[in-house]
């Protein structure tokens, strides 16, 4: 009751306090990017968080919907920049990959590269579920609208997940005849282009077609450029030669994605997709920022301090530096593809059928990576042959398909409401494993090091799962309802993997079968505000990591919230408040170059959540978000020497911060016979982070390194729209992101010998044109 009440007093304080300045908070229309009516009240915002067309503000359920105009608003262009639009959303990058992005949500966090590890907040394009990560991190030719559910979806929404699930529909066919040209240009060299059109309606057929373009140099030079490295003869020819890249951060992108639509007034409606994208791109630069404690860190400092003399590189700073020396960086090459055909039909008024079919895949070729910071080190005994600390090739190339079918029918009544289904999902995935991943010492003999004794093979793995899944909701009266929902999933794994201690390969199979529920109860004294608590469960499946096998992780979730628009519809504030349970926590470890997850323990987690949005005028909006999070271990098993150890006590959640937040401010202006001048302003915060090592260091400088401290980032917009062209409109956009070229870490690492890194992007900025027809 007391964090009840907490999140009551806030939103009491937010509500009293609306005035020209700006407030914590956050929600969107699905239409009018901010959320207004032409009179300044806020519009009715419809989600589909429930599997059917609803009001947020009567849906229990804490969810934020950014809609094509608030993701032009904020510029959002990929997965990455959704990051703090929804309350304590966190999405960043992560070192082994440029396409795998690493995100947060009430505490939990995601982003393994593992073919037979589930992430605990799932990703879905058009709701078709995404089986790997990897693929996620795309750019979208035209979003309709992105849906950002928090919490476990252990029910409705395809496979479970523990943290949330994050939905993103893209812009189908409008059924008239139209085109639209965005063009923008940046600094780093930044080309966007994205080019639209639809066709008129036909006999109920509809269709559009629309191209995107996207590249950018990158931030951070590569003082190694070209740098070849011929892996042919140690991979048996599955990967051949891998050639460090000119710049760290860059990306060249090329997507479509064509739609088309029967929709003839009948029953029957039929929506078929199909998206490519083909995107290149460099991990940021990761740079030596200093020496890991104990033995391996001491002989890293010899070893880099002797590097001038060798003919090498010794740069290490605690500071963003311009250029880097990653010797064995590539290009990152990723194709993702994927088709739908969604099918619904109306049996009556009341009752609806619908399926979903999808089938999806990405290939992907990470090529080398320097995890260890690169630098160009030489061999410390004189060779003068290249040497590395820790490096990686393999992992890929990487080929990953998928089939997913989910049928559905809804029952609306004035007493009951019903979501019934079946969920199947098949996945076929394969890989190379790492060819060099190298934790000590040791000199590379030469560029192109000799085969193994053992042919290498690809790791395979077979996912499949299956489910069920039912929620009723009883309408009691007029002002109070009652839900209850339950989903069984069977989930089956093969595993074929190769390591150091089974080199000619270890077939695993495992299986699961798990039920989740969710009991709900809605009251709503008003017909503007709306109040609820709930009970719901998650879990993830367990798995195989490194010929490793680990169990199921489970979650259990209590959760209050109040909806409530305010002021006649002028101020809309959605609060939530919750505590989650987790048991065997899924962790993962890296020891003596294998990376492997283990079933720690246990984790309790309380939060709060905010979003405000206010309209006092027909010219003027703003709000924002803010999440409090709470993540503390209470059971982390240890194994040394045979000896099992609790030592939850004496770590340290890494990269959860405690507070985020996010605001925003909007003043749009008509202008006579030239269109509306508009102006946005926009702040993300996060508190006080700790980066990397779960266990305090001996060392306070090392502590205070892997400590991000709380920041502010800035970004501004402006612009003139609704511009007449005779015939056709234009808007023209000024941006800026990170006004204050804010350059704190993003991702830290601290791999055994010395301590890794790389920062955050520095400011960038440009112009946005768009005309339509």
């Amino acid at each position: 009751m007391k964090m009840v009440n907490r999140v009551m007093r806030i939103a009491l304080l937010v509500g009293t306090a609306c005035g020209p300045a700006m407030v914590p908070g956050l929600a969107y229309a699905q239409e009018a990017g901010d959320g207004r009516a032409s009179s300044g009240r806020l519009e009715e915002i419809i989600v589909t968080a429930q599997k059917q067309a609803e009001n947020l503000q009567v849906v229990p359920v804490a969810v934020t919907a950014l809609s094509k105009q608030a993701l032009e608003d904020a510029r959002v262009t990929n997965v990455r920049d959704l990051s703090a639009l929804a309350p304590g959303l966190i999405v960043n990058g992560q070192s082994g990959s440029a396409n795998l992005p690493a995100m947060q949500m009430r505490g939990i966090t995601t982003g393994s590269t593992g073919l037979t590890v589930d992430a605990g907040i799932t990703m879905y394009i058009n709701n078709v579920y995404l089986g790997r990560a990897n693929g996620s991190l795309f750019d979208l030719a035209e979003i309709e609208r992105i849906e950002v559910l928090r919490g476990p979806q252990g029910t409705l929404f395809g496979r479970n997940s523990t943290g949330g699930a994050i939905n993103i529909l893209t812009k189908g066919p409008r059924g008239e005849l139209a085109a639209k040209l965005d063009v923008s240009i940046s600094n780093y060299a930044g080309r966007r282009l994205r080019a639209r059109i639809d066709t008129p309606e036909w006999q109920g057929l509809s269709a559009s077609l629309t191209y995107l373009h996207d590249e950018e140099r990158g931030s951070v030079r590569n003082l190694t450029p070209g740098v070849a490295w011929d892996f042919t003869r140690r991979s048996n020819g599955h990967v051949g030669k891998i050639v460090s890249a000119k710049t760290l951060g860059m990306q060249n992108v090329d997507a479509v994605e064509a739609a088309v639509r029967f929709d003839n007034g009948g029953p029957l409606k039929l929506d078929y997709r199909f998206d490519y994208t083909d995107r290149k791109a460099t991990q940021p630069g990761v740079q030596v920022l200093a020496f890991s404690e104990g033995s391996g860190g001491a002989a890293a400092k010899a070893i880099y301090a002797a590097q001038p003399a060798l003919g090498g590189m010794n740069l290490v700073s605690t500071k963003r530096l311009g250029a880097l020396a990653n010797d064995m960086m590539s290009v990152n090459t990723l194709e993702v593809f994927g088709h739908s055909l969604t099918a619904s039909l109306a049996l009556s008024d009341t009752v609806e059928i619908k399926n979903i079919a999808a089938w999806r895949g990405f290939d992907e070729d990470v090529g080398g990576n320097d995890i260890g910071g690169g630098n160009a080190l030489r061999d410390p005994s004189g060779s003068g042959q290249p040497y590395k600390i820790l490096a990686t090739v393999g992992g890929s190339p990487q080929k990953q398909r998928q089939f997913t079918n989910e049928f559905q029918i809804t029952a609306k009544t004035r007493l009951l409401d019903i979501v019934a289904g079946a969920f199947y999902f098949v996945e076929n995935a394969d890989g190379i494993p790492s060819l060099f991943n190298q934790f000590s010492f040791t000199a590379i003999p030469n560029f192109d090091p000799a085969p193994r004794a053992v042919p290498y093979m690809a790791t395979v793995a077979r996912n499949r799962s299956i489910a069920a899944f039912m929620q009723g909701t009883l309408h009691i009266t007029d002002r109070l309802d009652v839900t209850a929902g339950a989903r069984i999933t069977k989930d089956s794994r093969y595993y074929r993997d190769v390591t150091s201690a089974f080199p000619a390969g270890l077939a695993v199979k495992r299986k699961f079968k798990h039920t989740d529920w969710l009991a709900t109860v809605t009251y709503r004294p008003t017909d503007n505000v709306m109040a609820y608590g709930k009970v719901s469960t998650g879990y993830i499946a367990g798995g195989i990591r490194s010929a490793i096998p680990f169990e199921p992780e489970e979650l259990t979730s209590y959760e209050v919230g109040i909806k409530a628009d305010l002021l006649d519809k002028r101020l809309r504030v959605n609060a939530a408040a919750y505590v989650s349970q987790y048991k065997n926590l899924q962790v993962t470890l890296f020891e003596k170059g294998v990376t492997f997850i283990e079933n720690a323990g246990k984790a309790n987690i309380k939060g709060l959540e905010l979003e405000v949005t206010a309209a006092p005028t027909s010219y003027l909006t703003f709000g924002g978000n803010l999440a409090f999070t709470d993540f503390k271990y209470k059971e982390y098993i240890q194994v040394v020497g045979g000896v099992r150890k609790d030592v939850a006590d004496s770590l340290i959640p890494t990269s959860r911060p405690r507070w985020t937040s996010q605001v925003f401010g909007q003043l749009s202006v008509p202008i006579e016979n030239v269109g509306t001048a508009s102006f946005r302003l926009d702040g993300t915060y996060r508190s006080t982070t700790r980066l990397t090592a779960k266990e305090a260091y001996a060392s306070a400088a090392l502590n205070d390194l892997v400590t991000l401290d709380a920041f502010w980032q800035v970004n501004a917009r402006a612009s003139l729209s609704d511009i007449d062209l005779g015939g056709a409109k234009a808007q023209v956009s000024f941006f800026v992101r990170n006004i204050t070229d804010k350059k704190n870490l993003e991702f830290a690492a601290d791999v055994g010998s010395v301590i890794v890194g790389f920062f955050r992007q520095p400011r960038t900025y440009g112009l946005d044109m768009t005309i339509e027809f």
